[in-house]
């Protein structure tokens, strides 16, 4: 009985989603905003159930946290093209269509929070070779990806970090020792650093590129969607040069839209009151604001997750200031390479290898200070919680 139970309310955050569809559905197919608003209050609703009933996927952690990340953006996405950006109604003039293509419409605009433009549906039947060879070489790209984030998170990594780092032990994180000058820093803490450091990257893209690949094959299998409605979800990582171009150039852009949406919203309020923002004070607005909602949102899903801080917003704004600063010494150089006359050889530095270089050193060096200040204290905690259980593992024994 307690597993029928169980398995119920598993299936609690699936029906609130489906419902927050439909609410979705008739509010997109409705050009009266007032409509519109009133059909909002109920997807709201229905998918902050979703959101706060995703605590009973509690038996596959990954699944709740993609649960809990994807209904946050939706909500902010759902918000942005109804209420902001007030998205045309999909199939306005068309007297009468098919319910399928209605809700087809919908999935649309509700599952594409980069508002991809909408390619060519395949016919059902009778697929040529071209598109059969597509899908087909579509799929083996997608699937080797997720083999090979398997292979590398069972076997690679371990197999790195046992012959590096070895055992993690609650002084190789303690939050007091990020205090600490630089230049006491042992060889162990410089390797631990430094691993975090990048790890923190691999981790996310491994987790939501593999969900990416896993949605994108389904939905291509199923007809619903064509393989170029799915395009890469991360940039090359070669093309990263500094850390604005990490976030706006490698890094996903799927809440991008939205939250730029929303802060231009902001920023178009402080100019009715009559306030004249300057170009450049504009953009480092809506930058803020981006990060500031960006940190928001995690900090949401991690108190969710059961972690009660504030780490995750404090990072975030940590990055737009590393943003900030970057933009400003870059402006600095330029105009003094521009006052000597040196602006089309700091411009060949920029695009060398030396340029590469000193970006992708920037970019480690503020991940290198910035991740433990984000990572360590969560860390910290758990391994305290994991030496006390051995402690207490061995008195239960020793008595």
């Amino acid at each position: 009985m307690d597993r029928i139970k169980m398995l119920a309310l598993c299936f609690l955050p699936v029906v609130n989603l489906l419902l927050s569809f439909l609410s979705c559905h008739w509010a997109i197919h409705t050009s009266n905003r007032l409509h519109r608003a009133l059909f909002f209050a109920p997807f709201l609703c229905f998918a902050i159930f979703s959101f706060i009933e995703s605590k009973h996927l509690y038996f596959f952690p990954a699944l709740m946290s993609l649960w809990y990340q994807s209904v946050a953006l939706n909500i902010v996405h759902i918000a942005s093209i109804l209420l902001v950006e007030k998205c045309p109604e999909p199939l306005q003039g068309q007297k009468s269509s098919p319910w399928s293509t209605s809700l087809r419409s919908t999935y649309r605009l509700w599952s594409n929070p980069r508002l991809l433009p909408e390619t060519t549906t395949f016919p059902t039947n009778n697929k040529d070779d071209s598109e059969v060879r597509e899908i087909t070489m579509f799929l083996l790209r997608r699937l080797s990806k997720l083999a090979l984030y398997y292979f590398f998170n069972t076997y690679v990594i371990p197999l790195f970090l046992a012959q590096t780092i070895g055992e993690l032990y609650p002084e190789d994180v303690n939050p007091a020792a990020l205090s600490a000058p630089f230049l006491n820093i042992t060889a162990r803490e410089l390797v631990v650093r430094a691993w975090f450091a990048i790890y923190w990257i691999w981790e996310s893209v491994a987790f939501l590129d593999g969900a990416n690949a896993i949605l994108a094959s389904f939905a291509v299998l199923t007809g619903m969607d064509k393989p170029a409605d799915w395009p890469p979800l991360f940039g090359h990582p070669l093309e990263v040069c500094g850390l604005q171009n990490f976030w706006s150039g490698f890094w996903h852009q799927l809440s991008s839209r939205p939250f730029k949406s929303l802060a231009q919203v902001v920023i178009k309020t402080i100019a009715s009151t009559g306030v004249d923002l300057p170009l450049p004070v504009s953009r480092a607005l809506l930058a803020f604001i981006v990060f500031l909602i960006s940190g928001l949102s995690h900090t949401v899903v991690s108190w969710h997750l059961g972690v009660r801080d504030t780490l995750d917003l404090q990072w975030f704004l940590l990055n737009f200031a590393g943003c900030m600063v970057e933009r400003s010494i870059l402006s600095t150089v330029r105009y003094l390479a521009k006052q000597v006359g040196y602006t089309r050889e700091l411009s060949v530095v920029e695009r060398s290898w030396l340029g590469w270089m000193i970006g992708y050193i920037w970019l480690f060096a503020f991940f290198f200070w910035s991740v433990p200040l984000w990572k360590y204290p969560r860390l910290y905690e758990q391994l305290m919680i994991r030496e006390w259980m051995l402690i207490f593992s061995r008195l239960k024994l020793g008595d």
